[in-house]
């Protein structure tokens, strides 16, 4: 499974807020995001505000708890430089098929991030929700 998590309005912490406390909120970001993957789990910036992570071994109905776990998380324990309005993240989920390049895999998890941040963001979303019903 891939993951691509975006983090919600980042752009506006930095413009209202500044990018010392941008980097904050990053630094703390990747904190929980390695309080909540597995150790198995591939965790990478994929630049700005974005992060790419690999988790192998779980199909989709898993990988959907396991970044629920760290949505929810974020919910519980907030971070950001205003309590008012939380840092929240937006996710899309795509699954490796087999000898699959991973830029397929990409460009689906992608679009499945622009779904979810469509949607009205702080969501995840699979490349297909038929999925679940396997």
């Amino acid at each position: 499974t891939l993951a691509l998590v975006d983090i919600d309005f980042f752009k506006r912490i930095n413009d209202i807020f500044g990018h010392d406390e941008g980097d904050m909120v990053l630094q703390e970001f990747s904190h929980r995001l390695g309080e909540t993957m597995r150790r198995s789990d591939l965790v990478a910036r994929w630049g700005g505000e974005e992060f790419a992570i690999l988790i192998p071994g779980m199909g989709p109905r898993e990988a959907r708890a396991l970044i629920e776990r760290l949505r929810t998380a974020l919910h519980d324990r907030p971070i950001g430089p205003n309590p008012e309005e939380p840092v929240t993240f937006s996710c899309g989920l795509a699954f490796l098929r087999g000898p699959e390049q991973i830029a397929v895999a990409m460009q689906r998890a992608d679009k499945a991030l622009y779904t979810a941040k469509r949607a009205g963001r702080d969501r995840i979303e699979l490349e297909d929700e038929r999925m679940l019903e396997a």
